[in-house]
């Protein structure tokens, strides 16, 4: 496994390599210092990376932004996202952030609410490809049903819904 930290704490950058280590002996960690160096451009590799751990409060830039731009690039890794400085408004605007299918977001009984797209694959340049030919935006787990109406019924099982046209 590799792992980039990017904190502007070197302190911090240090205890979580050696607890990292510590769990993992393989591991392989590399530190980045925002202080030293600003956000990573696309020459910057992140797809030889497993996970990312992003502080929020970076000292010359904010971490929120760091986070979108890294999301918005094919070669993103799974992000951890610390902060000792923050409260609920910095962890919606993370939640919120831009991922792979679209900005998401949580309902209130922890589910992704997000875009569907409905794609077609077409022959591009020689290769196939997926173009979207329908955004459905804001789709919660209960599709077009009401939460309440839905949550009523049983959980769907090999006796509901009922089926009425079987012999039994």
């Amino acid at each position: 496994m590799k792992v980039l930290i990017i904190d502007d704490d070197e302190d911090l950058r240090n205890i979580l390599a050696h607890y990292l280590k510590q769990e993992w002996p393989d591991v392989v960690v590399e530190q980045f210092d925002p202080l030293e160096r600003d956000m990573p451009d696309a020459s910057f590799a992140l797809g030889g990376y497993d996970v990312m751990i992003l502080d929020y409060m970076l000292g010359r830039g904010d971490g929120l932004e760091w986070l979108a731009a890294f999301k918005r690039r094919a070669d993103c890794p799974k992000i951890l996202f610390l902060t000792g400085a923050g409260n609920e408004i910095i962890a919606v605007r993370a939640i919120k952030a831009d991922t792979c299918r679209g900005p998401v977001q949580f309902d209130k009984y922890g589910n992704v609410v997000g875009n569907i797209y409905i794609r077609k694959v077409e022959r591009k340049d020689g290769r196939l490809v997926n173009r979207v030919i329908h955004t459905y935006p804001n789709v919660s787990q209960f599709w077009t049903y009401k939460p309440e109406e839905f949550l009523k019924n049983p959980v769907y099982s090999r006796d509901f819904p009922p089926y009425k046209n079987l012999e039994g």
